[in-house]
């Protein structure tokens, strides 16, 4: 990826459900090695948004772009899914595997091929603090270890850009700290990271930018600026 060229672009997306608009004219601009949030409270259009700009949901109106790669072009679906990775809200997971099976598995349909990724496997699960259950069959984790094991497949294929939808939702205090050190650590590798969030304090707390939300765009800024001018109920 061009470092001089933005991660993701929205250039005026919307998302229309029948008769009820989710997300309307969204326009933002995603550095490389950035770590940036969408901040609203429930029902403002977070995961839409992020569906939009991951390619994952087709938008109604307006354009996104992941590495100068249009999201709603068929032909460039493979290199994008190789260069993303998605963590979706309340992710499910697959029955009798266990977590090593499920995540060579994911990481073969990304064709990573030869050793190099089972060492990266052995890492992602370290950092989660997952390897010691990992022997365990993936139906038999809580929902905080499912969602540890979720963020692990999204990362396991090693992915530049990370959609992560609410990924401390459900989550201990404990494994809330073990998520912030895995995205920070993220940023340290100049890993573009997009999350979504409804509380300020852990936008401030990862952040480098915010976006606030609520259908339409409200502002978009840093933490520190973020500080005492948002909305209420936000």
């Amino acid at each position: 990826m061009n470092a001089l060229q933005p991660a993701v672009v929205a250039d005026g997306l919307g998302r229309v459900f029948g008769t009820k608009t989710a997300v309307e004219d969204l326009t933002l601009s995603v550095e490389p090695g950035e770590v940036f949030g969408i901040l609203g409270p429930r029902g403002a259009g977070k995961t839409t948004a992020l569906r939009m700009l991951a390619g994952i949901l087709p938008a109604t109106r307006g354009r996104a772009t992941i590495a100068g790669l249009d999201v709603a072009d068929p032909a460039r679906s493979r290199q994008i899914r190789a260069l993303t990775g998605f963590l979706p809200e309340g992710s499910g997971q697959d029955p009798d595997m266990t977590v090593p099976e499920l995540l060579h598995y994911f990481t073969r349909l990304q064709r990573v091929l030869g050793g190099e990724h089972v060492m990266r496997i052995d890492a992602i699960l370290t950092a989660l603090r997952i390897w010691d259950s990992q022997p365990n069959l993936v139906t038999g984790h809580p929902t905080e270890m499912a969602q540890r094991l979720a963020m692990a497949r999204a990362l396991a294929h090693n992915p530049s850009i990370v959609f992560l939808d609410e990924p401390t939702a459900h989550l201990t205090r404990e494994a809330t700290e073990t998520v912030y050190e895995l995205i920070t650590d993220l940023r340290s590798q100049g890993r573009t990271v997009i999350l979504t969030t409804r509380l300020f304090t852990e936008a401030e707390r990862l952040c480098d930018r915010v976006a606030v939300m609520n259908t339409q765009l409200l502002s978009v800024s840093s933490p520190r600026h973020l500080r005492g001018t948002l909305p209420v109920g936000v």
